[in-house]
């Protein structure tokens, strides 16, 4: 396979293509650990979401929105029987959004503090009682860029003792994702790394022909 007047010795064209090829697996080796360093890293950054399904036709809806079909009021209402047992420190961290009778909390933070909010938002779920009174007023609830405002909305002698208690939410799921999901972050840390060996192999393929073009032109001289 090998001749010694052969003007291409394919035992080293194989041997340098060879090493090509491990330049870019190598590349592309370094950046996968540097995304995998940086997933690990952030580990214990997490982001909490909760989605809660409501019956929005209760007496406490019916009561702070009256009979109307006012989605937005009514799943403000129901947002808030949770908002109000959270503590301060938390009510920052939380953000949330109200769609087709969903309610979706986000909270972001260490892991610690992240399992802190989950359980606080699942003991709430037990605590909705007269969440609304306040001083014998009944608090009507709004958020305005996330952050909740009151009213006075009608004196606590108006209610029944059912609109008083209710509750009627079911927590349909909980899940807690990373900040950074490995797989993507390493996906696109290896597209990098091949992106820029090829980058590197082109730009010396380039200026092996700029010296070969002007030796030649040198030459010609």
């Amino acid at each position: 396979m090998r001749g010694e007047n052969s003007e291409i010795d394919l035992v080293d064209v194989s041997l340098f293509l060879i090493r090509k090829w491990l330049s870019i697996v190598i590349a592309t080796f370094i950046f996968v650990a540097i995304g995998y360093v940086f997933v690990s890293v952030q580990h214990d950054t997490k982001v909490v979401s909760m989605i809660i399904k409501p019956n929005l036709d209760t007496p406490a809806t019916y009561a702070l929105c009256g009979y109307a079909n006012d989605i937005q009021c009514k799943t403000t209402v129901i947002l808030n029987q949770f908002s109000r047992f959270l503590p301060a420190e938390y009510k920052n961290k939380i953000s949330f959004d109200a769609k087709n009778q969903l309610v979706l909390f986000k909270a972001q933070g260490r892991e610690e503090s992240v399992n802190n909010i989950i359980s606080t938002l699942k003991n709430s779920v037990d605590k909705m009682a007269a969440w609304y009174i306040d001083d014998g007023d009944i608090k009507r609830y709004s958020v305005h860029r996330n952050m909740l405002q009151t009213e006075t909305y009608a004196k606590l002698s108006l209610l029944s003792e059912a609109v008083k208690n209710n509750a009627n939410i079911e927590v349909i799921d909980v899940a807690v994702t990373p900040k950074y999901k490995m797989r993507l972050v390493l996906v696109l840390c290896g597209l990098m790394g091949v992106i820029f060996s090829i980058t590197g192999l082109l730009c010396k393929r380039a200026l092996t022909e700029y010296r070969i073009e002007k030796k030649t032109m040198n030459d010609r001289a």
